[in-house]
């Protein structure tokens, strides 16, 4: 991603007149984005949709989920599978058999007009990290993980720990409680899991969208988070309904 001039961090100021949506990695499920927007009466013109990035891959909608970007409810980190796209080198066959093996597949059909619109998207609308200013909390939203103990990353850190930040596993592997200052509470995606996930102040929201069912992810789907005091509430999007769940916040 040398060379990519892709913004760092965002800050999105208090939204007065509407809802925040947090949603995991959305790998071209763009039905099952719709299904919970259509749940929640979501509302493009006073809400919000921010997502843990990989947008694209192994869902039948990549690039319709790229597009999304566009919209003025809608906003992205990068994620790994973003950084397929901009790092795509066709002289490796190795590279692509491995981009294909992880949902890949349909970038090899796009136009070259096409591909060049998704970089373009990805440079244009993206960043690295997300700041999200709630009634009662400061959000962090990144793709894998805070690879340091403090929040924001900053521009003279990007490059030397831009790795963890797009593919680290570290954190949720870790058994340690991870807890990152300068913030409340980080939205992670990354590492698909059957529940959203605390470690530290970390959650981890990314329940397998895209994915078929595995041992490791029995249900994949995807999950969307709305943030009030004191409890997260989770829509879940399978292929054909959505359910509800909560996780209360016990704070100190």
């Amino acid at each position: 991603m040398s060379g990519m001039n892709i913004t760092t961090h965002k800050i999105l100021k208090k939204n007065m007149l509407g809802t925040d949506y947090f949603i995991g990695d959305l790998h071209g499920q763009i039905t099952s984005l719709k299904r919970i927007l259509s749940v929640v009466k979501f509302n493009p013109d006073i809400d919000r949709v921010i997502c843990t990035g990989d947008l694209v891959d192994r869902g039948a909608c990549s690039l319709e989920c790229l597009r999304l970007t566009e919209q003025s409810w809608f906003y992205s980190v990068v994620g790994n599978h973003e950084e397929f796209i901009l790092d795509e080198d066709n002289s490796s066959p190795y590279k692509r058999s491995i981009w294909e093996r992880n949902g890949g597949k349909w970038w090899f059909s796009l136009t070259d007009e096409e591909r060049q619109e998704c970089r373009d998207l990805i440079v244009k609308n993206l960043s690295f990290t997300i700041s999200v200013e709630l009634e009662d909390y400061h959000i962090g939203v990144i793709h894998s993980e805070v690879p340091m103990k403090t929040w924001p990353i900053c521009d003279s850190v990007l490059n030397e720990c831009r790795r963890e930040i797009l593919w680290g596993r570290s954190v949720i592997s870790s058994e340690e409680e991870n807890t990152i200052s300068g913030v409340d509470y980080i939205i992670a995606g990354h590492t698909p899991v059957d529940y959203p996930r605390f470690v530290g102040n970390q959650l981890f929201l990314d329940t397998g969208s895209g994915y078929s069912p595995s041992e490791r992810i029995n249900n994949p789907h995807l999950t969307a988070c709305k943030i009030k005091r004191g409890a997260f509430d989770f829509i879940h999007a399978t292929a054909f309904t959505c359910t509800t769940s909560q996780i209360i916040l016990t704070e100190t």
